[in-house]
C-alpha cells in the first residue's frame, strides 16, 4: 500500500479529531480546496484502506482501521531527517559530495540544509564538525541519543506508539523482543510502568541498547557506588544481561546509571500499595505541603472552590516523578495534550499556571508534554467542581397515586443529580406553576406552560422516558450556556480594539502590536507584553492552526476586554499559519468568567465556517455577531 499524500493525511487527521463527525464543507475550508476535491480524496483513501464513513451528518473515522494504519499516516520523510539520520548513524565522517549524491542533491542545496540544522543541534549541545570535505556530528553520546529520541517522536503522530520508527535508525531491530526484555526485567523486580510512559521507556532504552551494540558507550555520567543499590540500577543490569544473551554489549557502570535514570520517575511497585502509603515512602512532608500550597494558590487565583484532599497524594506523587524525569533530562510524549487544549482550554490554562509554579519552585522548565499529564489530574478536579455551578432547574409535576412522584424523583436524582436541581409541584397549583423559575418542566400529564420547555413522560419512567429527559436536559444546558456566553461577549469588545492589518505576519509582531494597543487603551500597565510572551513560552495559545488567544500570566487588567487582529494573508504562529488573534486582558474579578469566555471562544471557533465569517468581519460589531452562538 502506498503511503498517503500530505493532503490525504491531513484529511484523515481532521476527521479523526472531529467529535463525532465533520462536514465536507468544513474540510474544504480547512484545507482550502473544493468540496469535490474532498469527496475525491476520501474515495481514494477508502480504496487503499476503508477509513472514513460518510453520512448525512458528515464524515467520521473508522476507529478500528485507523488504529491499524499508523505507518501509512506518518508524514513523508523529509530530506532534513534523512540526512540527520545518516550523519548520526555513521561511524565515520561523511564526504559532502558523496552525501549530496546519496540524496540526489546539489552540494549547494545540501549546504543549505546543513546550515538549517544548527538551531536543533545547538539545542542538543551538538554541532557539525568539518575537516576538509568531510563532516560529522560532534558532541557527547548522551546528547546524540537525545537527538535520536527527538527525531523519532517528531516523525510520528502522537496518537500512535512509536516502536516501528526505531527500525529507521536501527536496522534489523526486533522491537517485539526489545519490548519483552524491558517489561520482563521491570516485572522481575515487582515493578510496572504506567501505559502513558511505556513507549517513552521502551524507545529510550532501545536507543541506549542499540547504540551500545554499535560500540557507542556513555562516558559523561559520574557513577557513585551508592547508585547500584537502587532498584532502577538493578533493573538496568537485568535488561543489559538479557539483551547481551542475543547481542554483544559490554555496558559500563555509567551506561547502567544512564538506563537507571531513564527508569526513574516512570516505574512503580506492583504490590497492592495505596498512593498515600507509597507517596509517604518516596516524598517528604515538606514536598507534600509545597505541592498542596501550589494547588491551593492556583485554584484560589482562578476563584475555584475545589476540595483536592483526596487527590493530593496522587498528584504529589506525579509531580515528584515529573521532577525526577526533568532533572534526568528525560523526554516524554503524549497524545492527550492537543485533545485537552481543543476541548478543555481552561483546564489546560490552569495546568500551565500550576506547571509554572512548580517550575519556579524547583528551578525547572516544564514542557508541554508534561503539562498534558498535569491537565489530566487537574481536569477531574475542575470538572467535578464546576458541574455544580452549571445545573439547570427542573420542576417535577406528577400524580401522587401509588408513589409515582417519589419514584420518578428518585430515578431523576440517581441519573441526573450532577446536572439538575429538582423542585416538586402538584397539578392543583396551576397559578403558582406559571410563575415558577424553572428551565424544564417534567410532567405525567400533557400540559403547556407559556415560555417554558415541557415534556410529558409516562408514570412508569421507561427507557423511552429516560432518553427524552436526557435530551431535554442537555438541550436546556446548551441553551443556558449559549445565552450566558452571548451576554458575556457584548461587554468584551470595543471599536478601538479591532484591527485588520496585513503587515503583521509573525507571532512576536502581532503580540507586541496588540499588547501596546491594550496598554494605550488603559487596560494594562507596562510589562503586559512581556507577560504575554512569557505565557506563550510556557505553552502556545494557538488553536486548530487557525487562531490564537494570547493572554498574560497575570490576570490583573483594569477591565476584561479583547483586542482583535485579523490578517487575511496569515500570521506565522509556532510554524502554523493563523488568521485571527484574539488577545485578552483579564481583570482579577473576572477570573471565574474567564473559564466561560476562554472555553466558549475556543469551542465556537473550532467550526471552519465560523472562522471564515470572522475573517470577513469589517467591524467589531460584525465580529461580535459572528462570534455569538445561535
Amino acid at each position: 500500500m502506498d503511503r498517503f499524500s500530505d493532503r490525504k493525511r491531513r484529511i484523515i487527521m481532521e476527521i479523526a479529531n472531529a467529535n463525532p463527525s465533520i462536514t465536507g464543507k468544513s474540510l474544504s475550508l480547512l484545507l482550502n480546496v473544493s468540496i469535490r476535491t474532498i469527496q475525491t480524496e476520501v474515495a481514494e483513501i477508502n480504496q487503499q484502506l476503508f477509513l472514513i464513513h460518510s453520512s448525512n451528518k458528515g464524515y467520521s473515522i473508522d476507529t478500528e482501521n485507523y488504529a491499524l494504519c499508523s505507518q501509512h499516516i506518518q508524514p513523508t520523510q523529509s530530506y532534513e531527517h534523512l540526512i540527520l539520520r545518516k550523519l548520526i548513524s555513521s561511524n565515520k565522517p561523511c564526504q559532502i559530495d558523496d552525501l549530496a549524491d546519496t540524496f540526489y542533491l546539489s552540494t549547494s542545496s545540501l549546504e543549505k540544509i546543513l546550515n538549517s540544522f544548527q538551531p536543533l543541534l545547538t539545542s542538543h549541545d551538538l554541532h557539525i564538525s568539518r575537516k576538509k570535505m568531510h563532516i560529522h556530528i560532534e558532541g557527547n553520546e548522551l546528547s546524540k541519543r537525545r537527538l535520536i529520541n527527538h527525531l523519532i517522536f517528531e516523525e510520528t503522530t502522537p496518537t500512535f506508539a512509536n516502536f516501528n520508527n526505531l527500525s529507521l535508525y536501527f536496522p534489523n531491530i526486533n522491537t517485539g523482543r526489545m519490548k519483552s526484555i524491558i517489561i520482563n526485567s521491570i516485572s522481575k523486580f515487582n515493578y510496572s510502568v504506567d501505559n502513558a510512559y511505556l513507549s517513552n521507556i521502551i524507545i529510550n532504552i532501545s536507543i541506549a541498547l542499540y547504540r551500545m551494540k554499535d560500540e557507542y558507550y556513555v562516558n559523561e555520567i559520574t557513577y557513585h557506588d551508592t547508585a547500584s543499590l537502587s532498584v532502577e540500577f538493578q533493573i538496568a543490569q537485568e535488561i543489559c544481561e538479557q539483551y547481551a544473551e542475543h547481542w554483544h554489549i559490554a555496558p559500563t557502570n555509567a551506561d547502567l546509571a544512564h538506563i537507571a535514570t531513564l527508569l526513574s520517575g516512570q516505574i512503580k511497585p506492583l504490590s497492592e500499595i495505596s498512593d498515600t502509603a507509597f507517596a509517604s515512602e518516596v516524598m517528604t512532608s515538606e514536598f507534600l505541603n509545597k505541592i498542596s500550597d501550589i494547588l491551593l494558590s492556583s485554584f484560589t487565583y482562578y476563584m475555584l472552590d475545589i476540595d483536592y484532599s483526596d487527590s493530593l497524594y496522587a498528584f504529589a506523587l506525579h509531580a515528584n516523578n515529573m521532577i525526577i524525569r526533568l532533572r534526568n533530562m528525560q523526554t516524554v510524549t503524549n497524545g492527550i495534550l492537543e485533545n485537552i487544549k481543543r476541548n478543555c482550554p481552561f483546564i489546560h490554562d490552569v495546568s500551565v499556571h500550576i506547571a509554572k509554579q512548580i517550575g519556579d519552585t524547583y528551578h525547572l522548565y516544564i514542557p508541554d508534554s508534561e503539562i498534558g499529564y498535569i491537565s489530566v489530574h487537574i481536569g477531574y478536579l475542575i470538572e467535578s467542581a464546576t458541574t455544580k455551578s452549571s445545573k439547570i432547574k427542573v420542576t417535577l409535576l406528577c400524580h401522587e397515586y401509588h408513589h409515582i412522584m417519589a419514584r420518578t424523583k428518585d430515578k431523576l436524582m440517581n441519573q441526573f443529580s450532577e446536572l439538575v436541581d429538582i423542585s416538586i409541584a402538584n397539578f392543583e397549583q396551576e397559578q403558582a406553576i406559571t410563575s415558577m423559575d424553572a428551565d424544564l418542566f417534567i410532567t405525567t400529564a400533557p400540559m403547556t406552560i407559556a415560555g417554558a420547555k415541557t415534556i410529558c413522560i409516562s408514570p412508569f419512567y421507561t427507557n423511552k422516558d429516560y432518553i427524552e429527559i436526557d435530551r431535554a436536559i442537555h438541550a436546556c444546558l446548551k441553551k443556558k450556556q449559549e445565552s450566558r456566553y452571548n451576554q458575556l461577549l457584548s461587554s468584551l469588545f470595543h471599536e478601538k480594539l479591532f484591527y485588520r492589518q496585513e503587515d503583521l505576519n509573525t507571532k512576536e509582531a502581532a503580540i507586541k502590536f496588540l499588547g501596546q494597543k491594550i496598554i494605550d487603551f488603559g487596560l494594562c500597565e507596562e510589562g503586559f507584553i512581556d507577560s504575554v510572551l512569557l505565557r506563550e513560552e510556557l505553552s502556545s495559545t494557538c488553536f486548530f492552526n487557525t487562531f490564537s488567544i494570547p493572554h498574560a500570566v497575570e490576570l490583573n487588567a483594569k477591565k476584561t476586554m479583547f483586542c482583535i487582529l485579523i490578517n487575511k494573508k496569515g500570521i506565522i504562529w509556532d510554524n502554523q499559519k493563523i488568521y485571527i488573534v484574539l488577545m485578552i486582558a483579564v481583570n482579577a474579578d473576572d477570573r471565574k468568567r474567564f473559564m466561560e469566555i476562554y472555553n466558549g471562544i475556543v469551542q465556537t471557533l473550532e467550526t471552519p465556517e465560523k472562522v471564515k465569517l470572522l475573517i470577513s468581519a469589517d467591524t467589531h460589531v460584525d465580529f461580535i455577531n459572528y462570534l455569538k452562538r445561535h
